[in-house]
């Protein structure tokens, strides 16, 4: 297949704007949540999945989700599986809670079932275990405040 002149030139201009936008996207901090549990997690806690944030509705299946920092609403359900007490099932129901986000960091959400021995084991509370920090993010950061004082310091 040949190209003439106007299609390389054309081709060359998507390959620099597709170069340029995904750069751009890079240089924002961004916050991470995990609805993802370790084996070390005690017994009342379970993993949750994300299942909408700000109120759209997530569709993947990935256990972490980017997010923008500040403050989020996330829709979670736990991964308790349902219970069957007598003849009823215990459902759970869906948790909307709300976090404020720091740039940078990444934030492990959990399920805290309650251990009444009642039927009503369906409660449950979502509960942040842990934050950690995105190190690629920081560094991000870190060459941006750099680049900020070199140019405070030019011109001066």
């Amino acid at each position: 297949m040949f190209l003439d002149r106007e299609g390389i030139i054309m081709k060359k201009a998507a390959i620099i704007l597709a170069t340029l936008l995904t750069s751009a996207c890079a240089t924002q901090p961004w916050s991470e949540v995990s609805g993802n549990l370790d084996q070390t997690a005690k017994k009342n806690l379970y993993s949750v999945n994300i299942i909408g944030i700000n109120g759209e509705s997530s569709l993947d299946n990935h256990a972490r989700k980017t997010v923008k920092p500040g403050k989020v609403q996330l829709n979670l359900s736990t991964t308790k599986p349902s219970q069957t007490v007598g003849s009823a099932i215990a459902q759970y129901n869906n948790k909307t809670v709300e976090l404020t986000f720091e740039p940078c960091v990444r934030y492990y959400v959990a399920a805290e079932h309650t251990s009444s021995s009642s039927f009503n084991k369906k409660e449950w509370q979502p509960l942040v275990l842990k934050k950690q920090p995105i190190k690629s993010c920081q560094k991000l950061l870190n060459k941006k405040s750099e680049e900020l004082t070199s140019d405070t310091k030019l011109s001066i």
